[in-house]
């Protein structure tokens, strides 16, 4: 009996450490804790619990994930956002990022959504050349399969270039005014 109020006792004190009472809070509990992954990812799942349309939670968590080497799972919150906000650049350079760290069959969507971004953002240098880039390899990678078959494809898909990644600080978007300006929608600014 002791057995069971002390495992009961420990439970409750584990599910306190992760209580939080709104959207803001846990996702907040969350960038304080991203070092730790479980922790952060604990929090942001409650915060997509409070709200399953949070721009914010599903962002960093698909941040989080990829850091955390969860890219496919990073990939799912990445296709969320992007069904939400379809003209948001950003996201679509995020999920091509990723795309393109998965390689082979993957290596397709990379390109499609390196050059998303670029259309979405004629400004973005580096996503016209991350879509050169991952459209040359997606060729490569799928001529290799077709004439060698798909383990030459995954051998010769791994000596890929390498695409670049943003030069700003991905977990500040939504934390300054200035920021969040260049983060909107380039439509909504017509």
């Amino acid at each position: 009996m002791k057995k069971i109020i002390l495992t009961i006792f420990i439970l409750s004190i584990f599910q306190i450490s992760f209580a939080c009472d709104n959207e803001k809070q846990c996702i907040e509990l969350a960038l304080e804790n991203k070092t730790d992954f479980k922790t952060a990812l604990k929090y942001l799942d409650e915060a997509v619990k409070f709200n399953e349309q949070s721009e914010r939670a599903y962002y960093y968590r698909a941040l989080l994930k990829f850091e955390n080497g969860k890219r496919k799972s990073s990939l799912k919150d990445y296709d969320k956002l992007i069904k939400k906000y379809p003209n948001n650049w950003i996201y679509h350079f995020n999920r091509a990022y990723v795309c393109y760290s998965l390689g082979q069959i993957f290596l397709k969507g990379a390109a499609v959504g390196f050059k998303d971004a670029y259309e979405l953002n004629r400004d973005s240098e580096i996503a016209r050349i991350n879509y050169g880039i991952a459209q040359d390899a997606s060729d490569t990678y799928s001529e290799t399969t077709v004439m060698f078959g798909p383990i030459a494809g995954a051998i010769g898909s791994k000596n890929r270039r390498p695409v670049e990644k943003l030069g700003i600080d991905l977990w500040a978007i939504f934390q300054s005014a200035e920021n969040q300006k260049g983060f909107i929608d380039r439509n909504d600014e017509d």
